[in-house]
């Protein structure tokens, strides 16, 4: 399903969304994939396509992914997650700004999104002593040698303190042999 929008639309790539017809201002979203997953502008109807199309296919992939810098998100689907990963290393690393929605009810591994800011242009020199030491109690918590993902996008910040430079520390954690029914019921607390 295709969707046109109203004329005057000034983004041709934008015809791959579905659902509702977007405001004027979220026609800027250079960062979605344009060749691949099926987008909607809410999550409200990409929720409704995705557990629609779930009963015939159990390797769905459900995404978010940032249309601009600013914010704006588009909503979507893959038909499984190799799909996913395909698209991305396709894209330039500016540009791969999608992210996994867990959904509720499925199964997931301890994740966690670790992040703090420091003054200056560079990260923060206690930062592998700090992800070491998370891992570690991750580690005495479950009683046992776990297994982690580490990915970082450290990077200079968008924002200044005054006129004080400010670097982004950000680190993405995956324990794959610590797994919770569900994301949403509190159990990953």
């Amino acid at each position: 399903m295709k969707r046109s929008f109203p004329e005057g639309a000034q983004c041709e790539e934008a015809t791959y969304y579905h659902g509702s017809a977007p405001r004027p201002e979220e026609f800027y979203h250079t960062n979605v994939p344009d060749f691949a997953g099926d987008f909607f502008w809410t999550q409200k109807e990409m929720l409704e396509a995705y557990f629609k199309e779930k009963k015939r296919n159990q390797r769905l992939f459900g995404v978010c992914w940032d249309k601009t810098a600013s914010g704006k998100k588009a909503y979507g689907f893959f038909s499984d997650p190799m799909k996913y990963f395909e698209t991305i290393q396709k894209m330039p690393e500016e540009k791969r700004s999608g992210y996994e929605m867990v959904m509720s009810s499925t199964r997931c591994k301890l994740h966690l999104d670790v992040e703090w800011v420091c003054e200056g242009s560079c990260a923060d020199p206690q930062a592998e002593e700090i992800v070491k030491g998370i891992c570690d109690s991750i580690e005495e918590k479950a009683g046992r040698s776990c297994v982690f993902s580490l990915s970082t996008c450290s990077r200079l910040s968008t924002e200044k303190k005054n006129t004080v430079i400010l670097y982004k520390n950000s680190f993405h954690i995956v324990v794959h042999n610590v797994i919770f029914a569900n994301n949403h019921d509190g159990t990953m607390c």
